[in-house]
């Protein structure tokens, strides 16, 4: 299945990622765009939800201090919770699962 970029997200993936972006607002983060969140497993390859979270944060440019509150201080939950909405919003779009060596990325992302 070859990765459009017009792909529009059903409804229960768009809220999902809303919430995940409310989380990312909370510490001062950008909203991540649907296309970030459809290639996720593909561009980032995380290795874990606590990864994935981690690099959510870092991907939403997240200050280091926002209203007194610090993601690196963030509980782990925040983390899982972020990461593991961003792998099955990937997941499910793009059949490509997280932790994924880089040769089977390609060979799902350029089948047809």
């Amino acid at each position: 299945m070859k990765i459009k970029d017009e792909y529009i997200l059903p409804k229960n993936l768009k809220k999902k990622l809303s919430k995940v972006n409310q989380h990312l607002n909370k510490f001062g983060g950008r909203s991540l765009t649907e296309k970030e969140a459809i290639r996720f497993n593909i561009d980032n390859n995380a290795q874990s939800g606590f990864e994935a979270g981690s690099i959510a944060f870092d991907m939403s440019d997240a200050p280091d201090e926002y209203n007194g509150l610090s993601w690196h201080r963030a509980s782990t939950r925040y983390y899982h919770w972020i990461g593991d909405a961003l792998i099955s919003i990937s997941e499910e779009v793009t059949n490509v699962p997280y932790d994924t060596p880089q040769y089977l990325i390609e060979s799902i992302t350029n089948k047809n």
